[in-house]
């Protein structure tokens, strides 16, 4: 993939993304042949946004970790209510950079 094509591409996408590395993003797009990219533009990756809201009004239930496809996380959250509240928190609190960081995953694996 040409860099000015990698680099439009992950400045369009930054919020799915962290930060610190965007910039590693961009080389590891760059390297990719056409096929390859062809996927990545195909892809469809979670949104932060949507996963925080999932979380803030209905993680104690799990949904927040069944969306992310987390199924066993989703299930166990679900049985014990959050993990009694606390695991619920610790998800609302953590859950935009679980998501930012599965997704640089998922665009380097392509």
């Amino acid at each position: 993939m040409e860099r000015e094509k990698a680099e439009n591409f992950i400045q369009a996408n930054s919020v799915l993304f962290p930060a610190d590395q965007l910039s590693h993003l961009v080389d590891v797009l760059a390297s990719k042949d056409e096929s390859s990219s062809k996927k990545v533009f195909a892809s469809t990756f979670k949104q932060p946004i949507l996963a925080f809201v999932l979380s803030l009004f209905l993680g104690a239930i799990g949904v927040d970790r069944f969306y992310l496809g987390d199924t066993l996380k989703g299930v166990l959250k679900l049985l014990t209510c959050g993990g009694v509240g606390i695991w619920w928190l610790v998800d609302v609190i953590r859950i935009m950079g679980i998501v930012r960081r599965r997704n640089a995953e998922k665009l380097v694996k392509l």
